[in-house]
């Protein structure tokens, strides 16, 4: 991951075919994670460690700065952020689709409530993390339906509790400022 990433900071493309590029590169990588998640039971502060690293790694390439807004990174660009795929948030949906799967197809196919049992169990990261993220983004709502909504919030809240990178965040609530047309 690190060598693809260095040899496209050393290319001539602006920032947002940049992002682009490395969202294209990292899906084998992510991809890989897909593949392994519901497999082996990985908790949610190893999927820290690969998103530190891969801000590790930004910072080396002088893509990312270090005081810059970390968790503009991860907005979506039309909402002034960078549109860098969070392999945390990734795998929360992953893990939250997967227990959702296993559950609706429970009473039809022995294979999935046999699994599902197995996980709960365990006690696993698979099995609690309903529970996991209602903590998490503090929410009484049916997380499957909103947990992007709850996950961009999540890193809005946590920029407007910084005073400086707050200011240009000010605008998104700003009704007057046409957030489309400058994010282009």
């Amino acid at each position: 991951m690190q060598n693809r990433n260095e040899k496209l900071s050393e290319t001539k493309l602006n920032s947002v075919n940049l992002f682009k590029a490395i969202n294209k590169k990292n899906e084998h990588a992510l991809s890989l994670c897909n593949y392994y998640i519901g497999l082996i039971d990985l908790e949610s502060c190893e999927f820290e460690k690969i998103y530190k690293l891969v801000r590790k790694i930004l910072m080396i390439l002088n893509v990312h700065m270090k005081p810059a807004c970390k968790e503009r990174l991860y907005l979506p660009r039309n909402m002034f952020g960078r549109g860098l795929i969070s392999i945390t948030f990734k795998a929360e949906k992953m893990l939250l689709d997967f227990k959702t799967s296993l559950e609706r197809r429970k009473l039809t196919s022995l294979r999935s409530a046999g699994i599902l049992w197995a996980e709960q169990q365990r006690k696993s990261h698979m099995a609690t993390i309903t529970e996991f993220l209602r903590i998490k983004y503090e929410s009484t709502q049916h997380i499957e339906q909103t947990l992007k909504s709850l996950q961009i919030e999540c890193l809005l809240t946590a920029i407007k509790k910084k005073t400086l990178h707050s200011k240009l965040f000010e605008s998104l609530d700003n009704e007057t400022f046409n957030i489309q047309t400058s994010s282009k």
